[in-house]
Protein backbone atom coordinates (compact mmCIF):
# COMPACT_ATOMS: atom_id res chain seq x y z
CA UNK A 1 0.00 0.00 0.00
CA UNK A 2 1.34 3.40 -0.99
CA UNK A 3 1.79 5.90 1.81
CA UNK A 4 1.00 9.47 0.73
CA UNK A 5 3.61 12.14 1.24
CA UNK A 6 2.76 14.55 3.99
CA UNK A 7 3.47 18.21 3.44
CA UNK A 8 2.99 20.42 6.44
CA UNK A 9 2.12 24.07 6.44
CA UNK A 10 3.49 25.68 9.60
CA UNK A 11 2.72 22.57 11.60
CA UNK A 12 -0.79 22.13 10.15
CA UNK A 13 -2.04 19.84 7.45
CA UNK A 14 -2.81 20.91 3.95
CA UNK A 15 -6.12 20.21 2.25
CA UNK A 16 -4.66 17.12 0.57
CA UNK A 17 -4.20 15.52 3.99
CA UNK A 18 -7.87 16.14 4.82
CA UNK A 19 -8.93 14.57 1.53
CA UNK A 20 -6.81 11.50 2.26
CA UNK A 21 -8.23 11.29 5.79
CA UNK A 22 -11.80 11.54 4.48
CA UNK A 23 -11.32 8.61 2.12
CA UNK A 24 -10.76 6.31 5.08
CA UNK A 25 -14.51 6.39 5.78
CA UNK A 26 -15.99 8.19 2.81
CA UNK A 27 -19.52 7.29 3.94
CA UNK A 28 -19.01 8.99 7.29
CA UNK A 29 -17.18 11.92 5.67
CA UNK A 30 -20.08 12.49 3.27
CA UNK A 31 -22.70 12.50 6.02
CA UNK A 32 -20.58 14.83 8.16
CA UNK A 33 -20.16 17.15 5.16
CA UNK A 34 -23.72 17.15 3.81
CA UNK A 35 -25.70 17.41 7.07
CA UNK A 36 -24.78 20.95 8.19
CA UNK A 37 -24.87 22.21 4.59
CA UNK A 38 -28.32 20.79 3.92
CA UNK A 39 -29.54 22.25 7.20
CA UNK A 40 -28.20 25.69 6.24
CA UNK A 41 -29.67 25.33 2.74
CA UNK A 42 -33.12 24.73 4.25
CA UNK A 43 -32.70 27.84 6.44
CA UNK A 44 -31.61 30.07 3.54
CA UNK A 45 -33.59 28.92 0.56
CA UNK A 46 -36.91 30.37 -0.43
CA UNK A 47 -36.94 28.78 -3.86
CA UNK A 48 -39.28 26.02 -4.88
CA UNK A 49 -38.78 23.68 -7.83
CA UNK A 50 -41.29 24.24 -10.62
CA UNK A 51 -43.01 20.90 -10.07
CA UNK A 52 -43.82 22.05 -6.50
CA UNK A 53 -45.01 25.56 -7.43
CA UNK A 54 -48.43 24.94 -5.92
CA UNK A 55 -47.19 22.48 -3.28
CA UNK A 56 -44.73 24.43 -1.12
CA UNK A 57 -45.50 22.39 2.01
CA UNK A 58 -44.78 19.16 0.13
CA UNK A 59 -41.35 20.47 -0.95
CA UNK A 60 -40.55 21.60 2.60
CA UNK A 61 -41.50 18.13 3.89
CA UNK A 62 -39.20 16.51 1.33
CA UNK A 63 -36.32 18.71 2.52
CA UNK A 64 -37.07 17.89 6.17
CA UNK A 65 -37.28 14.16 5.42
CA UNK A 66 -34.00 14.39 3.53
CA UNK A 67 -32.36 16.13 6.48
CA UNK A 68 -33.81 13.83 9.14
CA UNK A 69 -31.97 10.66 8.10
CA UNK A 70 -28.70 12.52 7.67
CA UNK A 71 -29.03 14.20 11.08
CA UNK A 72 -29.86 10.88 12.73
CA UNK A 73 -26.78 9.31 11.14
CA UNK A 74 -24.63 12.34 11.98
CA UNK A 75 -25.61 11.97 15.64
CA UNK A 76 -24.50 8.32 15.57
CA UNK A 77 -21.16 9.30 14.02
CA UNK A 78 -20.54 11.99 16.63
CA UNK A 79 -21.19 9.48 19.43
CA UNK A 80 -18.84 6.95 17.77
CA UNK A 81 -21.68 4.52 17.09
CA UNK A 82 -21.83 2.47 13.92
CA UNK A 83 -24.03 3.58 11.07
CA UNK A 84 -26.81 1.29 10.00
CA UNK A 85 -27.08 1.55 6.24
CA UNK A 86 -30.28 -0.47 6.36
CA UNK A 87 -31.90 2.20 8.51
CA UNK A 88 -35.07 3.29 6.73
CA UNK A 89 -34.54 6.98 7.59
CA UNK A 90 -31.04 7.04 6.10
CA UNK A 91 -32.22 5.13 3.03
CA UNK A 92 -35.05 7.63 2.54
CA UNK A 93 -32.65 10.57 2.93
CA UNK A 94 -30.26 9.14 0.36
CA UNK A 95 -33.07 8.39 -2.08
CA UNK A 96 -34.51 11.91 -1.76
CA UNK A 97 -31.05 13.47 -1.98
CA UNK A 98 -30.34 11.54 -5.17
CA UNK A 99 -33.74 12.32 -6.69
CA UNK A 100 -33.68 16.05 -5.92
CA UNK A 101 -29.97 16.86 -6.02
CA UNK A 102 -30.48 19.04 -9.08
CA UNK A 103 -33.00 21.16 -7.18
CA UNK A 104 -30.73 21.97 -4.24
CA UNK A 105 -29.77 25.48 -5.25
CA UNK A 106 -31.08 28.97 -4.56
Amino acid sequence: MRTPNRITNLGGFLEEDKIIEDTWNLDYAFIKWVTPRLKKFIELTDGIPGEFADKEEEWEKILQDMLFGFEKSYTLIKSDDMLDFNDSDLKKSLELFTKYLGWLWW
